[in-house]
């Protein structure tokens, strides 16, 4: 996406370079965003972009309203176009490099715990700053692991005399987005100056958990600023649009000819363009958690783009958007027949009346379904392997533990290895232990080899969390049975305090969602779904309030008096698709804002809720029907 946007960019400032020849004057935020982001495109190339997506949609709106106006169509939607969408899509072009960069930002800060904690016990075990910043960037993701790199490369190379001053550093840069970071990295500067061993791990401990408690008070700030920012972009997507179509047939019967499928069409996906948007201005205020597991694509797994299909014991892959599309389609084929149904004839009776039950409704769970397949197909196996390493990293702490124990009775690391393997039997950790202690009795392998070697038993594994675990183990062996085990007993303690503040803050973000999450999946499609009914009734009274006043000899002056020219059929199309997208767009916020940029779980959610929301949707269309219309 970055390299997508940097070369639209690029284009577009070449092109059309005259509509900004001098540097404009631009927010200090745009700026930050360009360094935090390493683009090479400049603020005024952005600047040129937004202008000409405001020059060409606007000249787009305005030809589309001369257009309707010349062919006696009703142009109010147009022209409401041009006052809006304009400025929203220059928004949109103009702000997208804040938002990457706020939210580069957030993936980089949701690192900070892990970095922190592993250059703490790094330092614990030895005071020498340069092996425990390496190892912390080692075993770290993210820009403050590569700032790490790059301090360190300044040192070796000789541009920098010394170490220490590089923390302070890295506080400031970061402090700005997380206070507690800063804290931590003048306590870590700090602990070296203290002279008392205990004052020292003290000073430590208590880095960790400055960075900790900063980010469970960012969490719940934001939380309780959360609920009516959220409540406006809610109203804004569910009720005012459902409003507006509500009342576009009492302005059809005043002859005001604006009820037509493509003026809605138009009305709604401005709708959906400002909730996006405002979704996107909420969501970069959110502040850094904990970091998703990310898991690379492998053998087991399908290809990029691909999903695999399974019966049985055959495995076929199939590109994704192709099989999806023939799904949606597959399903969508009598909705489809039944929009054709208007230019041709079909005489078969049944046809008939299996094509005027379903009508549109099949489209737009063709449409549903054909996005869930895709989504849940092209993620479901990254969810799946990122379970068993998220399993696995809540054994390993325990497995550590129980190592920690056997070492302290003064037992070797091989026999303690072998001696928690079985009594963790049976366990992703166990199995793992077992394998490693496998290959030191029969392969005469060393402890790191059996880990990390190019057979070790860690090749598979993805969880930065484990092998930092693991290399802490391994490197603490080398100075002596006590030192190992009480690193163990810190390593554990550290990484069970990591999991316990994770847990609590989704624990914060879920209770304040779990209630927006319920609105997308049930009130959102049941709100959608009866304005199709509603407009119906009203399109129904509107037809016989003029056939009566006909009767009585009136003739209806012009339009006023006219029913709408829209069906019930197409109107259900659209107002279904607008409650799928509506539904996608909000479901990702309520994922977002709860996991964070984790584009993972995030589709597998929206997989999860189509179903659901189409199911909700066309009840609701159904029952209103038996149980309102006459």
């Amino acid at each position: 996406m970055k390299m997508n946007y940097e070369t639209i960019v690029k284009t577009t400032s070449n092109k059309f370079g005259f509509l900004c020849r001098e540097e404009p004057k631009v927010s200090e935020t745009l700026k930050e965003s360009l360094e935090i982001l390493d683009w090479t495109i400049s603020p005024r190339e952005i600047v040129i972009f937004g202008r000409t997506v405001f020059i060409l949609s606007l000249i787009g709106f305005a030809s589309a309203s001369i257009t309707a106006y010349l062919l006696e169509y009703n142009a109010l939607i147009f022209i409401a176009g041009c006052a809006v969408v304009p400025f929203l899509l220059m928004s949109l072009a103009t702000d997208y490099a804040k938002s990457a960069a706020k939210f580069e930002v957030m993936r980089s800060l949701e690192y900070a715990p892990i970095i922190i904690t592993n250059l703490v016990i790094s330092l614990k075990q030895n005071k020498n700053l340069e092996e425990a910043m390496l190892f912390s960037a080692k075993h770290g993701e993210g820009k403050i692991a590569k700032d790490m790199s790059r301090a360190l490369y300044k040192v070796w190379s000789g541009k920098e005399a010394n170490l220490k001053n590089s923390l302070p550093e890295l506080g400031v840069k970061w402090g700005r987005y997380l206070p507690g970071f800063k804290r931590s990295m003048y306590l870590i500067r700090s602990s070296f100056s203290e002279k008392s061993e205990s004052r020292r791990l003290n000073t430590l401990d208590k880095a960790i958990d400055v960075a900790l408690e900063s980010m469970i008070e960012k969490t719940r700030d934001y939380c309780s600023n959360l609920m009516i920012p959220t409540m406006i972009l809610f109203s804004f997507g569910t009720i005012l649009p459902l409003i507006i179509i509500s009342v576009l047939p009492l302005m059809s019967f005043l002859g005001i000819g604006v009820l037509s499928p493509l003026n809605i069409l138009l009305l709604l996906l401005i709708t959906l363009l400002g909730v996006y948007i405002y979704s996107e201005r909420i969501l970069k205020t959110r502040p850094a958690t904990f970091a998703p597991l990310n898991i690379p694509l492998t053998e087991e797994m399908p290809k990029s783009g691909n999903l695999r299909i399974e019966y049985g014991d055959k495995k076929i892959d199939a590109p994704a958007f192709v099989y999806s599309v023939a799904v949606g389609l597959a399903i969508s084929t009598p909705g489809i027949i039944f929009m054709l149904s208007n230019f041709f004839v079909i005489n078969n009776f049944l046809v008939n009346l299996m094509l005027s039950n379903l009508n549109t409704i099949t489209i737009v769970w063709g449409f549903g379904i054909g996005l869930s397949v895709y989504f849940y197909g092209t993620e479901n196996f990254k969810q799946n392997t990122r379970k068993k390493m998220k399993n696995l990293e809540d054994e390993i702490l325990d497995g550590l533990y129980q190592i920690g124990n056997r070492i302290g009775e003064y037992r070797s690391p091989e026999e303690s290895l072998k001696f928690v393997s079985k009594v963790m039997n049976d366990t992703s950790a166990g199995n793992l232990f077992r394998d490693a202690s496998n290959l030191i009795r029969k392969q005469n392998m060393t402890l790191k080899k059996a880990f990390f070697g190019e057979n070790g038993v860690l090749q598979k594994v993805y969880s930065p969390t484990v092998k930092s675990m693991i290399s802490v183990f391994v490197n603490s062996v080398k100075k002596g049975t006590v030192s190992a085990s009480e690193t163990l007993f810190t390593l554990t303690n550290h990484f069970t305090e990591l999991k316990k503040t994770e847990n609590e803050l989704k624990n914060m973000l879920y209770k304040n969602l779990s209630m927006m999450k319920l609105t997308v999946l049930i009130f959102a499609p049941i709100s959608c779904g009866l304005i199709v009914t509603l407009q119906q009734l009203m399109q129904s009274s509107i037809s016989t309030a003029t056939a009566k006043i006909t009767g009585l000899g009136f003739s209806p002056f012009g339009r006023i008096l006219e029913a709408p020219v829209i069906s019930s059929e197409i109107l259900q199309l659209i107002t279904g698709i607008y409650t799928l997208i509506l539904g996608v767009i909000l479901i990702r916020y309520v994922t977002k804002t709860q996991h964070g940029d984790d584009k993972v779980i995030t589709k597998i959610e929206i997989a999860k809720s189509i179903p659901i929301m189409l199911t909700v949707f066309t009840l609701t269309v159904i029952l209103s029907r038996i149980f309102l219309v006459p």
